[in-house]
Protein backbone atom coordinates (compact mmCIF):
# COMPACT_ATOMS: atom_id res chain seq x y z
CA UNK A 1 0.00 0.00 0.00
CA UNK A 2 1.51 3.33 -1.03
CA UNK A 3 1.31 6.61 0.80
CA UNK A 4 0.48 9.98 -0.70
CA UNK A 5 4.04 11.10 0.04
CA UNK A 6 5.15 8.61 -2.62
CA UNK A 7 3.64 11.12 -5.06
CA UNK A 8 6.41 13.65 -5.93
CA UNK A 9 3.95 16.59 -6.06
CA UNK A 10 2.54 15.77 -2.63
CA UNK A 11 6.02 15.26 -1.20
CA UNK A 12 7.23 18.61 -2.60
CA UNK A 13 4.28 20.55 -1.18
CA UNK A 14 4.50 18.68 2.11
CA UNK A 15 8.13 19.74 2.43
CA UNK A 16 7.13 23.34 1.67
CA UNK A 17 5.03 23.29 4.87
CA UNK A 18 8.31 23.53 6.81
CA UNK A 19 8.50 27.21 5.80
CA UNK A 20 4.97 27.99 7.01
CA UNK A 21 5.06 29.34 10.56
CA UNK A 22 2.03 28.91 12.81
CA UNK A 23 0.43 31.06 15.46
CA UNK A 24 1.87 29.81 18.78
CA UNK A 25 -1.37 30.71 20.53
CA UNK A 26 -3.18 28.08 18.46
CA UNK A 27 -0.49 25.50 17.68
CA UNK A 28 2.18 23.67 19.66
CA UNK A 29 4.26 23.12 16.52
CA UNK A 30 6.37 25.95 15.12
CA UNK A 31 5.51 25.20 11.49
CA UNK A 32 2.80 23.55 9.43
CA UNK A 33 4.96 20.52 8.56
CA UNK A 34 5.58 19.66 12.21
CA UNK A 35 1.89 20.28 12.97
CA UNK A 36 0.87 17.82 10.24
CA UNK A 37 3.37 15.27 11.54
CA UNK A 38 1.99 15.60 15.08
CA UNK A 39 -1.54 15.17 13.73
CA UNK A 40 -0.40 12.16 11.70
CA UNK A 41 1.28 10.52 14.68
CA UNK A 42 -1.82 11.04 16.84
CA UNK A 43 -4.12 9.71 14.11
CA UNK A 44 -2.00 6.56 13.80
CA UNK A 45 -2.08 6.10 17.59
CA UNK A 46 -5.85 6.53 17.70
CA UNK A 47 -6.28 4.19 14.75
CA UNK A 48 -4.39 1.49 16.67
CA UNK A 49 -6.44 2.02 19.82
CA UNK A 50 -9.64 1.80 17.80
CA UNK A 51 -8.65 -1.31 15.87
CA UNK A 52 -8.52 0.35 12.47
CA UNK A 53 -7.35 -1.69 9.53
CA UNK A 54 -4.05 -0.94 7.79
CA UNK A 55 -6.02 0.70 4.98
CA UNK A 56 -7.96 2.93 7.40
CA UNK A 57 -4.74 3.86 9.20
CA UNK A 58 -3.07 4.77 5.90
CA UNK A 59 -6.07 6.91 4.96
CA UNK A 60 -5.87 8.81 8.26
CA UNK A 61 -2.12 9.23 7.85
CA UNK A 62 -2.56 10.63 4.34
CA UNK A 63 -5.34 12.93 5.52
CA UNK A 64 -3.05 14.31 8.23
CA UNK A 65 -0.35 15.04 5.67
CA UNK A 66 -2.53 17.00 3.25
CA UNK A 67 -5.10 18.61 5.53
CA UNK A 68 -3.16 21.90 5.72
CA UNK A 69 -1.30 21.97 2.40
CA UNK A 70 -3.30 25.03 1.43
CA UNK A 71 -1.21 27.01 3.90
CA UNK A 72 1.73 26.92 1.48
CA UNK A 73 -0.09 29.67 -0.41
CA UNK A 74 0.17 32.01 2.57
CA UNK A 75 -3.37 31.67 3.84
CA UNK A 76 -5.16 29.59 6.45
CA UNK A 77 -8.34 29.47 4.37
CA UNK A 78 -9.69 25.92 4.74
CA UNK A 79 -10.84 25.75 1.10
CA UNK A 80 -7.26 26.03 -0.17
CA UNK A 81 -6.22 22.50 0.85
CA UNK A 82 -8.95 20.63 -1.06
CA UNK A 83 -8.35 22.91 -4.04
CA UNK A 84 -4.80 21.51 -4.30
CA UNK A 85 -5.89 17.86 -4.39
CA UNK A 86 -6.37 17.75 -8.19
CA UNK A 87 -2.69 18.76 -8.51
CA UNK A 88 -1.90 15.44 -6.82
CA UNK A 89 -4.35 13.46 -9.01
CA UNK A 90 -6.63 12.96 -6.01
CA UNK A 91 -10.26 12.90 -7.09
CA UNK A 92 -11.80 10.41 -4.63
CA UNK A 93 -14.79 12.40 -3.36
CA UNK A 94 -14.69 10.70 0.04
CA UNK A 95 -11.07 11.73 0.61
CA UNK A 96 -11.67 15.23 -0.77
CA UNK A 97 -14.56 15.63 1.68
CA UNK A 98 -12.38 14.51 4.59
CA UNK A 99 -9.87 17.22 3.69
CA UNK A 100 -12.61 19.76 3.04
CA UNK A 101 -14.35 19.24 6.37
CA UNK A 102 -11.42 18.39 8.64
CA UNK A 103 -11.86 21.57 10.68
CA UNK A 104 -15.62 21.45 11.20
CA UNK A 105 -15.45 20.00 14.71
CA UNK A 106 -12.67 22.19 16.03
CA UNK A 107 -13.57 24.89 18.59
CA UNK A 108 -12.46 27.79 16.37
CA UNK A 109 -14.75 26.58 13.58
CA UNK A 110 -17.67 26.08 15.92
CA UNK A 111 -17.13 29.58 17.34
CA UNK A 112 -16.88 31.08 13.86
CA UNK A 113 -20.11 29.31 12.89
CA UNK A 114 -21.80 30.82 15.95
CA UNK A 115 -22.24 27.50 17.68
CA UNK A 116 -20.21 28.38 20.78
CA UNK A 117 -18.58 31.47 22.22
CA UNK A 118 -14.99 32.28 21.45
CA UNK A 119 -12.51 32.22 24.29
Amino acid sequence: MSSLVDNPAVRADYERLKAVSLNPARHAAPNAYEHCELVRQRAVELAAVNGCTAEETALLSDLARVHDTGKIGGTATPAKSPALLPNYAIADERFVNLVKYHDTNLPWYQAHAGRQPTL
